[in-house]
């Protein structure tokens, strides 16, 4: 509408042929859209092609294509002039012509004319489209003209809808139709608004999303969200920074846009811009408790269900406001599963409460989840150990109590529970592998067999798994045995040389057999983070007992402590922990998109631009040679410090 008043009553334009079609085309943009983006007014072609297409005023194939005629047609003038010496704009004769074809690269002079042509009747086309004046009274959702449910109208109004990345155009545009008809008709001063006037390049950027369709029908219900002195269409336009949250939190994240667009608490929350900066578990859970117990243990499942997935989409909502740092938000992910996890252990064990039997049940968190830190789409790794003790002597009843009762935890936490349009989705997955014996074993170990199974039995990659063993809940006397029992097993005087090698052979029977296909597959990269995260541990084994105090759970921490010992360089230290950041924060961005792999399917320009943020670059492009420099030199750390190797012997190569 912008370009069309600029230029209206320029309808001579169509009446003079001696005028380039591109050049026309390129001053019409620059005279229409200059003032408002002043990039336009000295731009060269391409760019102006290309900045037009960003803000929604051309399609982006639209404007790749005229951008590479805009260049052809440029580079045949000025060949031809140089041929002839003097200023023309056409070849005179077919020996002229023959001449600038093969000086541009042609050497069959008619399709060189032909290509040409054609160049200069997509450029005049589009001249046309934008200049001339409306035929129908109603509004094209794109930005051109469109009849009154006219069927050619909507099926180009489709046809553009599905050129700039949308399936179903015709489902896509009877959903922008309501809008415009419904409440948001009077948002301006006439009624039959263009969709362009109240947000540009909404749709564009939507349809650069991974998942276009899905987010204009969760654009449709948000709106429903909102208050009614809200003017969603004005504020998309008026900011970027919120539309930019808008479109990527329904169209690239997996996991949480259903969330997002259904609950009003978090859309009022990117509307006003009251949230504020939060970067540690215990503020987060002041700021949004855990809801309060009430009525039957099944409603508060339920109530604890609607709460976390509704924490997950805010965490990623806060991310993209930039009040949240990627790797502290699985930080606070875990602080937020402990919460959950203590909630549904402490009521079933309420209803399941015998003073006389036993000790009580201690669950313990271990892996990634055991270090703090946990990605949206991780499951917890669990083990459950308790106390058959009774004063006198070992109770059956409370073996089986206490059997029952793990069992009962992983089924609540497991369970999938309706949650509004998402369907039925369960609190967290549960691994439980990490227990002695493994999956054969019992689901719940007595305090007795849990250590000595580690003292024991336990293979090299058991016994390493215990520095990211952490208590969550249970009975304070029995988590006191367990971590003093951890601490025993852990200091013991062991040939610690002999275990690294160990659990050096099963890391590379692991890469060979399922190894990284993808850099993007950061946990089985070689150099990832799983071997960052087995260095820490194998420095812990190594030096903890000399300086107990490296035993911590956390791997940032435990770098931390390995450097102050004087286990490690503080440069390496720096550098391992700013590995760990990275691979966190690479992690975490994956968990909220459902993207694990990009190289699968090339993603779309916004999760691109999304995954590079989180990447710490501005470009795409840049994202996998840093992955790539963060591996090598992580595994340039795991030659030195695990396996002895000196700094210039041979590495291999990520991935």
């Amino acid at each position: 509408r912008d370009i069309r008043i600029a230029v209206s009553g320029e309808a001579s334009g169509k009446d003079a042929p001696h005028r380039d079609p591109h050049r026309k085309l390129v001053d019409t943009c620059q005279l229409a859209l200059g003032q408002q983006h002043d990039e336009f007014r000295a731009a060269s072609g391409r760019t102006v092609f290309e900045t037009a297409a960003r803000i929604g005023a051309i399609g982006e194939s639209d404007a790749a294509r005229l951008a590479s005629n805009y260049e052809l047609q440029t580079v045949a003038r000025n060949r031809l002039q140089l041929i002839r010496g003097q200023a023309v704009q056409a070849a005179e004769s077919a020996s002229e012509l023959a001449a600038q074809a093969l000086i541009c690269g042609y050497t069959d002079p008619d399709l060189f004319a032909t290509v040409l042509k054609g160049a200069e009747a997509e450029a005049q086309q589009h001249w046309i489209n934008i200049i001339e004046p409306s035929k129908h009274a109603g509004f094209d959702v794109l930005g051109g003209t469109a009849g009154e449910d006219t069927d050619p109208v909507k099926a180009r109004d489709e046809g553009k809808l599905e050129e700039i990345g949308f399936s179903d155009g015709r489902d896509v545009a009877t959903i922008v139709d309501n809008w415009l008809k419904g409440k948001y008709a009077n948002s301006a001063d006439e009624a039959q608004q263009r969709l362009s006037q109240l947000a540009p390049g909404l749709l564009t950027e939507i349809g650069a999303t991974q998942h276009p369709d899905r987010a204009v029908q969760l654009f449709d219900r948000l709106l429903n969200q909102l208050d009614e002195n809200v003017k969603p269409f004005e504020r998309l336009r008026e900011d970027k920074v919120l539309a930019d949250l808008v479109v990527d939190a329904l169209g690239n994240t997996e996991s949480v846009s259903e969330i997002f667009a259904n609950t009003p608490d978090l859309v009022d929350a990117a509307f006003s811009g009251s949230s504020e900066a939060i970067e540690t578990g215990a503020a987060w859970l002041k700021a949004f408790p855990i809801p309060r117990r009430h009525g039957e243990p099944e409603q508060m499942f339920d109530a604890l269900n609607a709460w976390i997935w509704e924490n997950r989409a805010r965490l990623c909502v806060t991310w993209m406001q930039g009040l949240v740092s990627l790797e502290f938000s699985g930080q606070i992910f875990a602080a937020l599963a402990d919460a959950v996890v203590t909630e549904v252990y402490e009521i079933l064990a309420e209803r399941a409460e015998d003073k006389e039997a036993g000790g009580g049940l201690a669950l313990m968190a271990m892996g990634r989840y055991g270090g703090g830190w946990l990605a949206a789409d991780e499951p917890l790794e669990i083990v459950y150990v308790y106390d058959p003790k009774t004063k006198d002597k070992p109770s059956p009843e409370a073996v089986r109590k206490y059997t029952d009762l793990a069992a009962q935890v992983t089924e609540e936490l497991t369970r999938p529970r309706a949650l509004g349009t998402i369907g039925e989705v369960p609190l967290f997955d549960v691994e439980l592998q990490r227990r002695p014996g493994g999956l054969s074993g019992e689901v719940a170990s007595s305090v007795g067999v849990y250590l000595n199974y580690f003292v024991s039995q336990a293979d090299a990659r058991d016994s390493l798994g215990l520095m990211r063993a952490r208590p969550i809940c249970g009975p304070a006397r029995l988590v006191q045995r367990i971590e003093d029992g951890i601490s025993d097993v852990v200091t013991r005087p062991r040939q610690a040389n002999q275990v690294i090698r160990d659990i050096d052979r099963a890391r590379t029977q692991e890469l060979r057999s399922d190894g990284a296909t993808s850099i993007w597959q950061i946990e089985r990269l070689r150099g990832g983070l799983a071997d960052l995260d087995l260095i820490v541990q194998c420095l812990q084994l190594k030096h903890g007992p000399e300086h107990p105090y490296v035993f911590t759970s956390d791997p940032a921490r435990a770098i931390a402590s390995l450097s102050r010992a004087g286990c490690l360089d503080a440069e390496v230290a720096d550098e391992l922990e700013d590995s760990l950041n990275y691979w966190q924060r690479l992690r975490a961005i994956q968990g909220f998109t459902g993207v694990i792999d990009p190289q699968a399917g090339r993603p779309k320009k916004r999760l691109a631009k999304l995954l590079a943020r989180a990447a710490g670059v501005i470009y795409f492009s840049s994202s996998e040679p840093l992955i790539r420099g963060h591996a090598e030199r992580t595994q340039a750390h795991y030659n030195r410090l695990i396996l002895g190797q000196s700094q210039d012997a041979p590495q291999a190569k990520a991935g």
